[in-house]
């Protein structure tokens, strides 16, 4: 094979190679640009609350959040809420360990009304859409 074969093939097979990746970060880059509201409708029980009334403030939030998970510790809570949206929690543990890193909160109630680890690599219903945020962004 002469030195023009040579380089067709490592030209073809370069070319594809950047073409898969740059398929694969344009289909998870389009899928993060709408990543809260793709998130909010394959998990609407995190997401959504049908409760309404005033929001309780953050101290109080974070006091009845913390009342319920012993383990946790709020680390971030978030100032605006929008009517019928779960408020999105960061935590931490107190001592030890704990499976999840965040919670969601009836903002109106206090009561949780779910937990999960931001970007497990778990595929679940929950854990996906964090999932693909973490994986494009690791693409570097």
């Amino acid at each position: 094979m002469n030195i023009r074969g040579v380089l067709v093939r490592l030209h073809r097979y370069a070319g594809l190679s950047i073409a898969a990746f740059l398929i694969i970060a344009g289909l998870t880059g389009s899928t993060i640009a709408f990543n809260v509201e793709l998130d909010t409708a394959l998990n609407p029980e995190l997401f959504t609350t049908s409760t309404r009334g005033p929001a309780l403030s953050a101290s109080a939030l974070v006091a009845r959040v913390e009342h319920q998970l012993p383990a946790a510790t709020v680390t971030l809570v978030p100032l605006h809420l929008d009517p019928g949206r779960a408020a999105e929690l960061r935590v931490a543990p107190r001592s030890g360990d704990l499976d999840f890193d965040e919670v969601f909160a009836d903002p109106v109630s206090g009561k949780v009304l779910g937990t999960r680890e931001y970007g497990a690599a778990i595929f679940s219903r929950a854990n996906i859409i964090p999932l693909i945020y973490i994986f494009h962004y690791s693409l570097k």
